[in-house]
């Protein structure tokens, strides 16, 4: 038909895997692109066609900071990704939320404030939960009684179009 299309990005998308119940904890990586290789590390440094290649889930257990990139024919696609991944208690517990996100921001759905996945400063990745209008208004259902030594948040505000929250 003579038609210019896109075969996808091959930007890499990280996913956490986790089961509140049942560890592991896991990411999965992935891109738009069919047939390409993903390669990471998990220690910050950039990723290469040395380091791992991704095949399956990747069992996390500590924190880390995990970069990734996809190669095609051995030139490097898009640019790395880093996540910084957090575990901590909260992990997969459920989230009631009493208020709505904005529709425009609603990051990877209601698990998204305790994936265990470190906001980066890039607010339209999709991975931030925004609010407009709303306050943030969320109760964690912890199932047990714990002893916390800390609790941290990341915020982003962004006085024209409102609020921004991600990750707890």
């Amino acid at each position: 038909m003579n038609v210019n299309y896109s075969t996808g990005s091959g930007k890499v998308d990280v996913t956490a895997l986790f089961n509140v119940d049942n560890r592991p904890y896991s990411l999965i990586l992935q891109t738009e692109k069919q047939g390409i290789s993903v390669y990471y590390t998990l220690n910050g440094t950039k990723p290469d066609r040395s380091s791992f290649l991704y095949k399956k889930p990747i069992n996390i257990d500590h924190d880390v900071i995990l970069k990734a990139v996809a190669f095609q024919d051995g030139k490097q696609v898009e640019r790395p990704v880093e996540f910084e991944v957090v575990i901590h208690k909260i992990i997969g517990k459920k989230m009631i939320y009493r208020q709505e996100f904005n529709e425009r921001y609603p990051g990877n759905g209601l698990q998204v404030l305790n994936d265990g996945l470190k906001a980066s400063l890039n607010y339209n990745d999709g991975y931030w939960q925004g609010y407009y209008g709303n306050n943030l208004d969320v109760v964690i259902d912890l199932g047990e009684d714990f002893t916390f030594n800390t609790i941290s948040s990341t915020f982003y505000l962004i006085r024209k179009n409102g609020y921004l929250s991600r990750k707890l």
